[in-house]
């Protein structure tokens, strides 16, 4: 489906505008059957979705139970969600907003930002919206007994400015955390994958507009594609993979960014990506949480797999998240930086370059 809305008129139900069902374009027409789709199960309990990938493994309950167990016997009790030492925090004293819109005046308004909060959580500034991405402001990633934020967001839900529009990739707490939804408000346009708009409605969000792969919503001169990954979805006892996961596109005039949300690496996945959405000027891909690699591979690349992601796609930018921020896996908090940056200095790139930002820096992607 094609979506077209005016950011600046709701509908009666307050979803996102003027919405019209329309034939997603040829490069997406999934009827030839040239682009993977999410496969989908009828069950005694709904509607579940499924990966394309035949190899894919799904990290089901009793295998999480094996590593914890494991890592029980191990580590101890305590050690192994521990925290690190604190990344080092941006100095700068301006907003990104704040220094986006100086730079702005300076180049015609073709200036694209991203500012990295903390683990999948963007800021961006693209065609004069503000943009976030799996916002998480919380101190724990789930109730009370969750892992603990390592270091504060650098920047307050209040510096970034107008926020116009939010992209959820899926329902796990680390990427959709209601409480940060809730302070955001329902002024913004939610973006999730489907299955997801009651989730929200239930927070007291109703602008709200779900997508399936490569479905894409147009506004003003942005267009938003929902595109795969590979992961899964659970929030409760009985809601496994009832919602869709994806990651997302960013369509402007002068830049496109994508990000990736969780994924597994799915050659076929990104080779298509790169097809539909070329040229991507930045890639916001996964680095962390890989290990060990019998349960997490499946779900999370490793920072090797995503630098072959990210020429895959034929990225101009390699933008590294979902490391640093929360202890969710084995390897240390600091170790995929570490190997990502190491590779680069071997010259395990090609022609793609890397950012590897520190929490509250912003990157500009200009001309």
């Amino acid at each position: 489906m094609r979506f077209t809305t005016d950011p600046g008129k709701n509908d009666s139900a307050g979803c996102c505008g003027r919405c019209s069902d329309e034939a997603l374009h040829a490069e997406a027409d999934l009827a030839g059957g040239r682009l993977i789709a999410p496969q989908i199960d009828r069950t005694l309990f709904g509607r579940r979705f499924k990966n394309p990938n035949p190899g894919f493994e799904d990290p089901a309950f009793s295998r999480v139970a094996r590593w914890l167990i494991e890592r029980f016997c191990r580590d101890g009790r305590t050690s192994s969600f521990g925290m690190l030492r604190p990344l080092r925090t941006s100095a700068a004293v301006s907003s990104p907003t704040e220094r986006l819109e100086a730079l702005m005046r300076l180049t015609n308004g073709t200036l694209t930002s991203l500012t990295w909060i903390g683990h999948s959580t963007f800021h961006m500034q693209i065609e004069g919206l503000g943009v976030l991405t799996d916002p998480v402001w919380s101190p724990r990633v789930f109730p009370r007994v969750g892992p603990q934020r390592v270091f504060p967001p650098p920047w307050s839900l209040e510096q970034l400015g107008r926020i116009d529009l939010v992209l959820l990739s899926h329902d796990h707490y680390d990427h959709l955390d209601l409480p940060t939804l809730r302070r955001i408000g329902p002024k913004p346009l939610y973006c999730v994958p489907l299955g997801l708009k009651p989730v929200l409605a239930r927070a007291g969000l109703c602008r709200v507009q779900e997508f399936s792969w490569w479905d894409t919503l147009c506004i003003a001169s942005l267009r938003v594609r929902c595109v795969p990954a590979q992961h899964f979805s659970v929030r409760g006892l009985l809601d496994r993979n009832a919602t869709l996961w994806a990651g997302w596109c960013l369509e402007g005039r002068q830049h496109r960014v994508y990000f990736a949300g969780d994924t597994g690496f799915y050659q076929r996945q990104f080779e298509e990506i790169a097809k539909v959405c070329a040229p991507i000027h930045a890639a916001i891909l996964p680095v962390g949480a890989y290990r060990p690699r019998w349960l997490m591979g499946p779900v999370h690349m490793d920072p090797l797999e995503a630098l072959e992601a990210a020429r895959m796609l034929d990225a101009r930018w390699l933008v590294p998240c979902h490391w640093g921020t929360f202890k969710l896996s084995d390897e240390p908090l600091d170790e995929p930086i570490e190997v990502l940056g190491q590779a680069l200095r071997d010259g395990s790139s090609g022609r793609c370059r890397a950012w590897l930002p520190v929490p509250g820096q912003t990157k500009y992607l200009a001309g």
